[in-house]
């Protein structure tokens, strides 16, 4: 039994299906200032040089 206030499961997976990408969507990309190149490597993402 959810608390008042407290969001079920089912609220979970309705919201989840409402705000979903679509698997043919474009691929969503993150541009991130100040970490280390080092940071990157570790989880094998691609390092763009910026100026």
């Amino acid at each position: 039994m959810a608390l008042s206030g407290e969001p079920t499961l089912q609220v979970f997976y309705e919201h989840l299906n409402r705000n979903a990408r679509p698997a043919d969507a474009p691929r969503l990309s993150v541009l991130l200032h100040g970490l280390p190149v080092r940071f990157f490597e570790t989880f094998g993402s691609p390092v763009q040089a910026v100026a």
